[in-house]
């Protein structure tokens, strides 16, 4: 929580003094970012709302475009280049657009009855287009979310939605048995 402050931790088992017969626990400094700062978004959105025959037919088509910049990620750090090999910083750029589309019908209309009937759809494309701290470099990601075996499931991706998830893909000979 407190990433943009120099602030010192608890060290671990391994990182006690030994005084006499007496180990003591020491502190360390923490990993911190002095301009670490909110993530900005930038959103354009556009939309036509219609009705016809007294608004008996209705709906909207939106569609938006957003890019979000300076995202926080727990992401590796070059050794000797911070108190920690990872940290929390503004790391990561995400683009986002899609299109909704929706309609509403209203078939029976009555003094004692009103059946409403409605239909919408929703297109989304995300894509994590810098998850790096120096352009022009690459990495297989940053895992997040849950894991099994000490191996994280899900994966933040250049190039990918966030949050994917990172599966190994089944080869297979000329036969087709698996490799």
């Amino acid at each position: 929580n407190y990433s943009y402050l120099p602030v010192y931790v608890l060290g671990n088992e391994y990182a006690q003094y030994k005084l006499g017969n007496t180990y003591y626990n020491t502190y360390r400094p923490a990993s911190y970012f002095s301009n670490l700062k909110w993530e900005t978004t930038t959103a354009y959105n556009a939309g036509i709302d219609f009705g016809f025959f007294d608004n008996r037919i209705s709906g909207s088509v939106d569609y938006y475009t957003r890019k979000t910049k300076d995202l926080l990620a727990y992401v590796p750090l070059a050794a000797g280049a911070n108190f920690s090999d990872a940290g929390t910083t503004n790391v990561g750029n995400v683009k986002s657009n899609g299109v909704e589309f929706s309609i509403n019908a209203v078939p029976v209309k009555t003094k004692d009855f009103t059946w409403n009937v409605g239909f919408n759809a929703t297109y989304q494309k995300v894509q994590i287009t810098n998850l790096s701290m120096v352009k022009g470099t690459s990495s297989i990601g940053s895992f997040v979310g849950p894991s099994v075996g000490g191996r994280g499931l899900q994966i933040m991706t250049e190039g990918y939605a966030p949050y994917m998830f990172y599966v190994n893909k089944q080869v297979y000979d000329s036969n087709g048995k698996p490799i």
